[in-house]
């Protein structure tokens, strides 16, 4: 929200803050949550490389700390900022992972994160030149969706 906001330096000081106390906790949620946090404030000042960067670093802190939902969620934004650096076939790739690591899953947080993936898959096959494939990753966006009984990803 804050990045929506333009609220990038507020977004930066509390990535940083998370990522400090991360480190004295030795929590890697909350270290990845603060580089997720700083590569949003990146996204959001189209500074994608930079963004890159952190989300690239918080991948080994995400896979420590076991949580699902929150590791596709981070493979989501590593593969929006790939596809916004013109690197579809990698995005592509990313994306994939993502919905590999959400099997069936029926996890609220988990299905929530993989309508995610599907749509910012589909957006990727569009962009791709693939509208088939795109159409299919919308639809099942769509029903992740109505299973959790709430609106499409945007």
């Amino acid at each position: 929200m804050l990045a929506e906001t333009g609220e990038f330096s507020t977004l930066q000081r509390l990535g940083s803050t998370l990522i400090r106390l991360g480190q004295q906790r030795r929590s890697s949620l909350l270290t990845d949550t603060g580089l997720h946090a700083l590569g949003s404030a990146s996204f959001a000042a189209n500074h994608f490389e930079e963004g890159f960067s952190f989300i690239q670093q918080a991948l080994p802190y995400l896979e420590q700390s076991g949580e699902l939902g929150e590791q596709i969620e981070v493979c989501n934004t590593h593969g929006i900022f790939l596809y916004m650096t013109r690197r579809l076939p990698e995005a592509q790739a990313t994306f994939h992972r993502a919905l590999e690591l959400s099997g069936d899953s029926q996890d609220d947080r988990v299905i929530r994160a993989r309508a995610n993936t599907c749509n910012h898959l589909s957006l990727a096959k569009q962009i791709a030149g693939w509208p088939v494939e795109s159409r299919g990753y919308a639809q099942r966006a769509l029903s992740d969706s109505i299973a959790r009984k709430t609106s499409p990803p945007r």
